[in-house]
């Protein structure tokens, strides 16, 4: 069946058990996704499956912190499924795997696709993708983006969801789903701009991926178009801009954030 809305997010809380989610974007996904669910809206989550989620803190005596891996069994929660679809991560192939979890609300069931790199075809470095969420170096953060973004529309053409009405982006983190439309859509900015939305967190600089190109073009290579300096900013590549470059429709979380944001990204229109 046709799907109204794929939510893309790099984190969902759906349970405290299942370290999927840092904080608040997460708990938003989860909140939407319910949400969904209850009201029969025909929709499905692409998000990530963190094997060792985001960190768990613990606060020694002295007051500082130390952080360890959080350990979890995705089987315990999630269905494996048998698709897998191919990403080209530093010029070489990486296969993505996907786990499903089937969310049932009031009118519905949602299913929440959580994409995984942990599979026998990688090696040790690409398994490691998917390892952290918001773990490493920018070079990480690159690698994880394509696997939401790119992976991400690919797992729902796998899964047999051609028809999609909106690709929604929580968060700049998913934006690389717009270069894969780009791509089905034969490079065509308007017909991708008309099925994204965009919802913009962070109110701080802090918040917003920003990657040097030349970082850029050595992990993406030739997942970016030859006009990226046009939607993600000339200086350097802004997840940000591209995502509200590549979106009819760009909204913050609160009308005061609305404001906030609208002053961080002066000339583009953000509701609220």
């Amino acid at each position: 069946a046709p799907l109204t809305v794929a939510y893309f997010s790099m984190e969902i809380g759906l349970k405290s058990e299942m370290p999927t989610f840092a904080g608040g974007l997460g708990i938003l996904t989860a909140d939407l996704m319910r949400s969904c669910a209850d009201l029969g809206v025909q929709a499905a989550c692409m998000t990530v499956c963190w094997q060792h989620g985001y960190l768990k803190q613990a606060i020694r005596p002295d007051g500082s912190q130390q952080y360890e891996d959080i350990q979890w069994n995705p089987a315990d929660y999630l269905k494996k499924l048998s698709q897998t679809v191919k990403v080209m991560i530093e010029g070489r192939p990486v296969t993505v795997g996907v786990w499903v979890l089937e969310l049932t609300g009031e009118k519905g069931m949602v299913p929440l696709y959580f994409l995984d790199t942990n599979v026998p075809e990688n090696d040790a470095e690409a398994r490691a993708i998917t390892n952290h969420l918001y773990g490493g170096d920018q070079a990480m953060r690159i690698r994880q983006e394509l696997v939401l973004g790119i992976g991400g529309v690919r797992m729902l053409r796998a899964l047999g969801y051609q028809d999609v009405g909106t690709y929604h982006m929580n968060e700049g983190h998913a934006a690389f789903l717009t270069l894969e439309l780009l791509r089905e859509r034969e490079w065509n900015d308007e017909n991708v701009r008309r099925s994204c939305a965009f919802t913009t967190h962070t109110p701080v600089q802090a918040g917003h991926d920003l990657f040097p190109y030349d970082l850029a073009g050595k992990i993406a290579g030739e997942n970016l178009p030859w006009h990226i300096r046009k939607l993600a900013g000339e200086q350097s590549l802004s997840m940000t801009l591209l995502a509200m470059h590549m979106s009819r429709y760009t909204c913050g979380v609160s009308k005061i954030h609305g404001e906030v944001s609208r002053n961080m990204f002066p000339g583009e229109h953000i509701d609220s």
